[in-house]
């Protein structure tokens, strides 16, 4: 049987373009995946201040129980540049991606105790695959210990995975030679476009490999200048990713 997927992401107001651009470039390369944004009406429905600290599951949930037996959530400050068809294949409960590289790692880099810090994942981008592991996750983002947490849902998500009891992948440690979000963050200048492909280069002795860039994240907040890909990319690699997410 085909399995039913959504992407979506959870935007406010300030985010909004940004999910706009998200779905654009996502429907350059899968225009028949559906997308929904879960926006400000959506969030004030949900009647939980904190319902931005717990969102991945609460969205998820939602989505699973309309149907889907897939759902993959996207932080809005992404860009889809390459074919992800490989993260949603398989036989997993939850998939996710780097929180951190090298070159990115005393400012992004968090630990849990008994996590490794280089193992630590990110909620920007997770394949959600079990509707029995996304009612875990939202129960311990729901229960007293929430608020024991800096990062809420991300550091509940990494403790659920590194106690075993799921099935998870870790999408950017696999060898199929790509990276997703956060493992190529601050590397940009070093990036190269070779037939709409982006890939980095061995760097510094980082990635030892050369990688394709299949997703880009601008994590951080709301900033000055925030995916502003000229101040960030040599100019052709900015106009691609400008086209991308127009």
């Amino acid at each position: 049987m085909k399995s039913k997927r959504c992407f979506f992401t959870v935007a406010d107001v300030n985010n909004q373009k940004y999910a706009r651009g998200l779905e654009n470039s996502l429907k350059r390369f899968h225009p028949d995946e559906e997308f929904r944004i879960f926006g400000v009406e959506d969030v004030k429905q949900a009647n939980d201040p904190m319902i931005f600290y717990r969102a991945t599951p609460y969205f998820g949930l939602y989505l699973m129980n309309q149907g889907y037996d897939t759902v993959v959530k996207l932080d809005a400050d992404q860009v889809i540049i390459g074919d992800i068809s490989h993260v949603w294949e398989g036989d997993f409960d939850v998939a996710t991606v780097n929180n951190s590289n090298p070159r990115e790692f005393k400012k992004l880099a968090v630990g849990l105790q008994g996590i490794p810090p280089t193992e630590y994942q990110n909620c920007g981008f997770v394949v959600m695959k079990n509707i029995e592991f996304v009612k875990f996750w939202l129960a311990l983002c729901m229960s007293n210990r929430f608020n024991a947490f800096q990062f809420r849902e991300q550091d509940i998500l990494n403790n659920i995975i590194f106690w075993g009891r799921w099935k998870a992948r870790f999408l950017d440690n696999e060898e199929n030679n790509k990276f997703h979000g956060l493992a190529s963050k601050g590397y940009e200048l070093q990036m190269e476009l070779k037939d709409d492909k982006l890939y980095l280069p061995p760097t510094e002795g980082y990635p030892t490999v050369e990688k394709q860039i299949v997703c880009w994240h601008e994590a951080g907040g709301n900033v000055p200048q925030k995916m502003n890909f000229y101040l960030k990319f040599n100019p052709p690699v900015a106009r691609w990713l400008k086209q991308l997410t127009k």
